[in-house]
């Protein structure tokens, strides 16, 4: 079994729905930036566990754990705790935007991914992050 960790710090940032104008259709620039930093740190991260793209026709599992920061106002106390997050934005759109930036870098195609297990908690100030596991079985094809 194949196990890939990628830590992404900072504030992640969900899948939005494309704008569409009369000039075309197109995504939030910070949807976009954000899509490139989860890529280039899978990247990297395979390159130190070494870990190689997943061969087509694999299924892969993937793992998510999206942390966000407490709303600003939340009382001292509760700030410092990790408890699940509930509200907007949708815990989806944050799968979506991490299987498709994993694509092409991790595995050919997201549509090989047969099992997610993701969350969303909102963590103190200063550790939000976008981790999320990969496995696959190269051996048992």
């Amino acid at each position: 079994m194949t196990e890939l960790r990628i830590r992404v710090p900072g504030t992640p940032v969900p899948m939005a729905r494309a704008r569409i104008t009369k000039f075309g259709n197109y995504n939030k620039k910070e949807m976009r930036e954000y899509k490139e930093i989860v890529k280039q740190t899978a990247a990297v991260a395979m390159k130190q566990q070494d870990v190689f793209q997943a061969p087509a026709g694999i299924p892969i599992s993937v793992e998510l754990l999206v942390c966000v920061r407490h709303p600003t106002g939340t009382k001292k106390g509760i700030e410092r705790t990790i408890q699940p997050f509930i509200k907007r934005p949708d815990l989806d759109n944050y799968v979506k935007l991490a299987l498709d930036a994993l694509q092409d870098v991790v595995y050919p195609d997201d549509g090989a991914v047969w099992d997610i297990r993701a969350r969303k908690l909102r963590v103190p100030p200063g550790e939000q992050s976008l981790e999320i596991t990969v496995r696959f079985d190269v051996e048992n094809d």
